[in-house]
């Protein structure tokens, strides 16, 4: 590799041994993990952003993940950005750090043998809030944003290839990037067409060279090309980033959300990992918003079904909920009364019988809890509500 070349978007994974893990964390007020994440970060240019992630073995007497983080982050973390979530089926937990001019936010996994941490460090002037009451749904049509030129993949040259970082793609019109005449080395919008095609049916278009179809681009482009965008995160969506690798951008498909975090499915331009590339990212990071699906199908629908109150218990729950359009892919975001958010997939949801869809929740808080259903081709149904005492 030159030393000129300069990957564009870094994920680092690094396992840590047992015997380490216990040496970091078996102690209250220890300050390892966030002081070898922010190590991991501490070279990162203004602008740019970097995701870590890290296996943790399970302390034996966890009592709870929010314990846990207070303990293990005293003083580094802000405790009002603590946050209980699900993540991938399991019971997980979000928080942030901040440190001047730097933000981190960091997603826990409790795989039940270890913990799992990621985070996403970024310049704390692209930090918002993501509204917890908000739901994924149409950005008014505009035709008014300013588009401005820059040069398309710069010490990167791409071309169109049917295959590109290990993912076949028969018909994509978005390069593979090559460095130093090595091709194969993957790319945002290659994926991104991918999946949209995969899970949508539809062919994302192109807006020509010079920059034009850039991934900054994609959601200005878009809109002007009358798909439908959202400013808030909804899964099976396009996520777009005018900020990641400045000036080129960056577009990854969401899969999951919990709370502030999201799940994506990408490539990475300059990147040597094959196939889909899973990764934990802040929604932060995805400044410019989502881009929808443009398909003609019938959007789901979802509502309470279950008969008589609803009593909030730190054990699992069956749910019932009435529907209708649901697709085999369906997945299910819930937002607590907190405004936190979780995603339920898989065996976390029954089949479709007489309309009744059976969702398995833990409902640790009363309040006003909301739902909204996806299907895996991008259309979505409204926010529906119930209450639990």
């Amino acid at each position: 590799m030159s030393s000129t070349f300069k990957q564009i978007i870094g994920v680092m994974i690094i396992t840590l041994s047992a015997s380490t893990s216990t040496a970091v964390f078996g102690q209250p007020n220890t300050h390892g993990v966030l002081s070898a994440l922010r190590t991991d970060h501490a070279q990162l240019a203004q602008d740019e952003s970097r995701q870590a992630s890290k296996v943790i073995a399970r302390p034996q007497k966890l009592r709870n993940l929010r314990t846990f983080v207070l303990e293990s982050f005293a003083n580094k973390v802000e405790t009002d950005s603590i946050l209980e979530t699900m993540a991938d089926g399991k019971q997980a937990i979000t928080f942030s750090s901040t440190d001047g001019d730097r933000t981190i936010d960091y997603i826990l996994i409790d795989n039940g043998d270890s913990l799992e941490l990621h985070s996403d460090n970024y310049p704390t002037s692209w930090k918002y809030e993501i509204g917890g009451s908000s739901p994924y749904e149409v950005e008014p049509f505009a035709d008014d944003f300013e588009s401005k030129d820059v040069d398309e993949m710069g010490l990167w040259e791409a071309a169109a290839v049917p295959t590109c970082g290990g993912v076949a793609s028969p018909n994509n019109p978005y390069p593979c990037c090559t460095v130093n005449r090595v091709p194969g080395y993957g790319n945002c919008t290659y994926m991104a067409w991918h999946l949209a095609k995969r899970f949508w049916g539809y062919s994302m278009p192109t807006w020509g060279g010079n920059g034009e179809s850039n991934a900054a681009k994609w959601y200005d482009k878009s809109r002007t090309s009358g798909l439908p965008t959202s400013p808030t995160p909804g899964l099976y969506a396009i996520a777009v980033s005018s900020t990641m690798a400045y000036p080129y951008g960056h577009v990854a498909w969401v899969m999951e959300i919990s709370n502030n975090q999201l799940l994506v499915w990408e490539q990475l331009c300059g990147s040597t990992a094959s196939g889909i590339v899973k990764t934990w990212r802040s929604a932060t990071s995805f400044n410019k918003g989502y881009v929808m699906s443009p398909v003609s199908a019938p959007r789901p629908t979802i509502s309470i079904a279950t008969v008589g109150p609803i009593f909030r218990s730190t054990s699992t729950q069956a749910i019932k909920f009435r529907v209708t359009n649901v697709n085999p892919g369906k997945r299910v975001v819930v937002i607590f009364p907190n405004g936190g958010r979780a995603t339920l997939k898989d065996g976390q949801l029954s089949g479709v019988s007489n309309g009744i869809l059976t969702a398995y929740m833990t409902l640790n808080a009363s309040g006003t809890w909301k739902i909204q259903l996806f299907n895996e081709n991008g259309k979505y149904s409204g926010l529906s509500s119930f209450t639990v005492n």
